[in-house]
């Protein structure tokens, strides 16, 4: 006949496959952890010391100077100047549509397509907020650097169409790459950000005046801010083109079709050298060298 259990062996027995319980799930708790420290420490090494690095060390490309465009006495053209753009790195920046907001307050910018835009990039590749912005707007968000996070501002340059509308069908014009364009391109030519000749001499002579990429290794902290200066491949300017057209003669030109429409062209009757060309209706090329908005282009 089995004797009962007294209280005291029942609280015995209780403890005992209660502590068995709680050494069993530390058991597979500390399992847990030391198979999640496998998969982090060697699974995944490379990818989470590859973003570690990105954290530290950012890579940030230099676009080389596009090359002049002369008339044929070497009076300029074209040129390029400097300008401030405003820009963002999207694994820096904490509250992505609140940051867009908050800038598009200040300066004038497509909202929706620049959030669209940002959230489809990658996080360390940076996102152009606005082109070519002035010198308020510069001095705005260096004045708010720290609530602003992930968002910098970076010197480009940028082409610069000295007479305006001068001969603008025959100098042409620079436009955002599309996305068939970079398709074709030579890899690492041109990013999706870039801007390449879409017509006239622009276009035709894309390969000679553009130049080619440098880059820069820069240290930054927490906030995308840079530190230091690690290393730097200079960019490389394109070459100039000198044009048989007579700047003389075209003003000549544009001056007789004032308030008119069609077309001319000016030879040198001994060399079939082209001195003037002219069409009207024209355009002024600076409406599309920082990108032009929908309602523009319609």
């Amino acid at each position: 006949m089995l004797r009962p259990k007294s209280e005291w062996e029942e609280f015995s027995e209780h403890r005992k496959n209660k502590g068995l319980l709680i050494t069993a799930l530390v058991t597979i708790g500390f399992f847990i952890l030391v198979l999640r420290l496998w998969h982090l420490q060697i699974v995944e090494h490379a990818t989470l010391s590859n973003r570690a690095e990105n954290n530290r060390i950012r890579q940030v490309t230099l676009d080389g100077r596009r090359g002049k465009i002369f008339d044929r006495n070497n009076l300029a053209l074209v040129d390029s100047r400097p300008s401030f753009q405003l820009a963002l790195i999207r694994e820096d920046v904490e509250d992505l549509e609140g940051t867009l907001r908050y800038l598009n307050r200040r300066m004038d910018f497509n909202f929706e397509e620049t959030l669209e835009k940002a959230r489809k990039s990658r996080k360390f590749k940076p996102v152009i907020i606005k082109r070519d912005i002035g010198r308020e707007d510069v001095a705005f968000v260096e004045e708010h650097r720290l609530d602003l996070p992930g968002v910098y501002l970076r010197i480009q340059p940028t082409r610069n169409y000295i007479y305006e509308g001068l001969a603008a069908h025959l100098l042409g014009y620079l436009g955002a790459i599309t996305t068939k364009q970079l398709a074709k391109a030579p890899e690492s030519t041109y990013s999706m950000d870039d801007f390449v000749g879409q017509n006239g001499i622009e276009k035709e002579f894309e390969e000679t005046l553009r130049g080619s990429k440098g880059l820069k290794r820069v240290e930054v902290d927490a906030a995308g801010r840079e530190l230091a200066l690690l290393g730097v491949i200079e960019p490389r300017s394109g070459k100039s083109l000198r044009l048989t057209i007579d700047y003389d003669a075209q003003q000549a030109a544009e001056k007789a079709f004032e308030g008119k429409n069609g077309a001319a062209m000016a030879l040198d009757p001994n060399t079939g050298e082209v001195l003037a060309f002219i069409s009207k209706p024209s355009f002024d090329p600076h409406t599309f060298a920082h990108g032009i908005s929908t309602r523009n282009w319609k």
